[in-house]
């Protein structure tokens, strides 16, 4: 009977130690701390940037800087053109300013009765006007004749257009509003030809007897 007992209470012992061993592992899983997962910090590359953060890697190219010309190499371009040496010169004036925005050195010079006028780009060097006249002499006016067409063995008007465009470099049918006009300017018989030429305008005073070109002026046309 005693044995019969013990083989009926041995299956429900062991029951319950299984059992017991169940709860007891799942109360330690409850116990144990939750471990989170940190998110992969990404390279620098897969971070995303504001639209006004600068790129490490581009540059900025410089600023383009204008280098001007000196006072003297706008004088030696001026006196080049007109054909005179620095020494031959009795009087020479250079003044910087700005026409209509444009940087220039206005340069005036005399010679030998002469006054030459110069505007050089103070970039480029360009020569932008030139003008050379007769320095005024100051006499009291004589009389003039009357303006006629000089007599036939003096210079004809095409003559005298011919050496103007000859001076300034072009052909008659490059230029528009060609004019010659016969005068006497102090005595002095002369014609006055007008002509103008991509947006410049030419002025030239040519002596009526020997062909001599009396003055010139190459400006832009208003």
């Amino acid at each position: 009977m005693k044995t019969r007992l013990i083989a009926l209470l041995l299956p429900a012992a062991l029951a319950v130690a299984i059992l017991t061993g169940c709860i007891a592992a799942s109360a330690e899983q409850l116990d144990a701390p939750v471990q989170t997962r940190e998110p992969a910090v990404t390279a620098d590359a897969d971070v995303p940037r504001t639209a006004n953060e600068p790129n490490s890697t581009q540059e900025t190219a410089p600023a383009a800087v204008t280098q001007r010309i000196t006072a003297q190499e706008a004088e030696a371009i001026a006196l080049k053109h007109a054909g005179i040496a620095a020494e031959d010169v009795r009087y020479l004036r250079n003044e910087f300013d700005y026409d209509d925005g444009i940087p220039e050195y206005d340069i005036e010079f005399h010679m030998e009765g002469l006054e030459y006028e110069y505007e050089i780009h103070a970039e480029s060097g360009a020569i932008l006007r030139s003008h050379i006249e007769r320095e005024p002499i100051p006499a009291a006016p004589a009389p003039q004749p009357a303006a006629t067409e000089p007599a036939s063995t003096q210079l004809t008007k095409e003559e005298a257009i011919a050496i103007a465009l000859k001076h300034a470099g072009l052909a008659k049918d490059q230029v528009s509003r060609l004019k010659a006009e016969f005068d006497y300017d102090d005595g002095v018989p002369e014609y006055d030809v007008d002509f103008h030429c991509d947006g410049m305008e030419y002025d030239y005073e040519i002596h009526g007897e020997s062909g001599k070109i009396l003055s010139w002026d190459k400006d832009r046309d208003d």
